[in-house]
């Protein structure tokens, strides 16, 4: 079993989990519009500052889970309250943390942003998806994920209309069937092992057939919310009538949720299924991002676009996976920082608002503001293309590397599907912010508040290009550990009869 770190100084995980929770409360008490704003941007701001410790305090070079507190729940079923991080769960831990209050302050004068309950419901998202992603306990990571769907819906249906009623509809039947196959799965493996912790369920000798339909069941369930071929075909609709907080969150966090589940579930509670069915699922995955980017390229509007692209661009990242090579599972999980990152940045640019066209003194301020957005879209161009020292590059690297070393045939057609991926980012852009008729309004340009909603997140693109050896030192050691299990696994089960 991976090694625990028990945690005796503050409880900063705790904390991360409760304050957005607090904050989402005293939303709902204050009565005052801007006040409700501040007090939002404060509270997910705080829970960002909250995060640095964790990442300072954090280990590297060791695949322990750490700062772990345990606390009895339910001791008949043996099930816990236990939380604590490693590299992989720290990794979009902090995704979720800085994201959150960065889309809050570019969606400020949205209406979802001006009602208390859209207040509400945005930081009960963000609890239950740092929930989700510390959560030790099996039945815990279920009660979080199943916490995501009602405040979505609510998100999803807060204008009213009947396009949002079907939309928030179509998300939350879609989440609810795609969580029934997981939560067999859970009571499966407790059947097994006869516990809910994690690590306790991890490796279990279930028969070919068990494991098979294990795989299979996480599989569904992950697939469907990040969303995945052939299971995206509600996100166009959906997203046709987003906000802009629902879209990031339908786009960017909850992806990246539904990629951790893939590379936490899918490895260590089906092993003899993923080494049986890993090489048809690449092909597969392949087939799906290939669909996903040529659907793309044909697109004509921007929201049809990036449903499109983003289930294409996942899809070729969960290849990493199926490699089952360290760096494969790596270029898959920075593959998709990557895109999370890019995609944020086109729609909190997106956010901000078109050029003024009066006065001589405003018009001259406002195509300076014109001018530094066009500077900000040249920086962000640059994450969709492979080269070195992108953001891009790293994972898709690693990703054609693992490939290559199990099946090079496989590689060789994923190559084709990489350079869709990086064509589907470029067209982004020029959906996204560029006008598309002479008579459409002009870019957009960027005041203080836009600027301090892409500055970090341009510096994270740049960092993650520039400095991926950092990263991936945080993330290899879990990784590492997760496939020496595998072989030890393997040598088992060959030495029995």
């Amino acid at each position: 079993m991976v090694p625990l770190l028990i945690d005796t100084g503050f409880d900063w995980l705790n904390l991360l989990l409760l304050l957005p929770l607090a904050g989402a409360l005293l939303v709902l008490l204050v009565a005052d519009n801007r006040l409700k704003r501040v007090l939002a941007l404060v509270v997910t701001s705080g829970n960002a500052l909250a995060t640095l410790p964790v990442l300072y305090g954090f280990t590297r070079h060791t695949a322990a889970f750490q700062f772990v507190h345990l606390h009895i729940w339910i001791p008949q079923l043996h099930c816990n309250y236990v939380v604590g991080v490693d590299g992989l769960s720290l990794f979009f831990l902090t995704l979720t943390t800085f994201l959150v209050p960065l889309g809050l302050l570019a969606s400020w004068h949205d209406p979802v942003c001006r009602a208390n309950s859209g207040l509400a419901c945005l930081l009960l998202m963000e609890s239950a998806l740092i929930g989700a992603v510390i959560a030790l306990d099996f039945v815990l990571f279920c009660l979080f994920w199943e916490a995501l769907i009602l405040p979505m819906t609510l998100l999803l249906g807060f204008r009213g209309s009947t396009q949002s009623r079907r939309a928030s509809g179509r998300w939350a039947l879609g989440a609810v069937a795609g969580s029934t196959p997981l939560l067999l799965a859970g009571v499966t493996l407790y059947l097994e092992s006869g516990s809910f912790f994690l690590p306790a369920m991890m490796w279990q000798s279930c028969g070919p057939k068990t494991q098979t339909c294990l795989l299979l069941a996480f599989l569904v369930s992950f697939a469907v919310r990040i969303p995945l071929f052939p299971f995206h075909t509600w996100l166009k609709p959906t997203l046709a009538v987003a906000s802009l907080p629902a879209t990031l969150l339908l786009t960017v966090l909850l992806p990246a949720l539904g990629m951790y589940g893939l590379l936490r579930f899918c490895l260590p509670l089906a092993p003899d299924a993923f080494l049986r069915l890993s090489p048809f699922l690449g092909w597969f995955t392949l087939l799906g991002a290939v669909y996903g980017c040529a659907a793309a390229l044909a697109a004509r509007t921007a929201k049809t676009l990036l449903a499109q692209a983003v289930p294409g661009c996942l899809g070729l990242a969960t290849l990493g996976l199926w490699t089952g090579l360290t760096q494969g599972m790596a270029g898959a999980l920075y593959q998709t920082l990557s895109v999370a990152l890019f995609c944020a940045g086109l729609l909190l640019l997106s956010a901000s608002p078109p050029r003024a066209e009066a006065g001589t003194q405003q018009q001259a301020a406002s195509a300076r503001q014109g001018d530094w957005a066009a500077f900000c879209l040249a920086l962000l161009l640059p994450a969709a293309l492979p080269l070195p020292g992108t953001s891009g590059f790293p994972g898709l690297f690693l990703i054609l590397r693992g490939t290559a070393e199990t099946q090079p045939v496989l590689a060789l057609a994923a190559a084709p599907g990489a350079l869709l991926t990086a064509l589907c980012l470029l067209r982004l852009p020029q959906l996204t912010l560029l006008p598309q008729a002479p008579d459409e309004s002009p870019s957009p340009f960027l005041g203080l508040r836009q600027s301090l909603t892409l500055v970090p997140l341009l510096l994270m693109l740049f960092s993650l290009g520039l400095f991926s050896r950092f990263f991936l030192d945080m993330v290899q050691p879990t990784l590492a550990e997760m496939l020496h299990k595998l072989h030890e696994w393997q040598a088992g089960q060959a030495l029995l009869p």
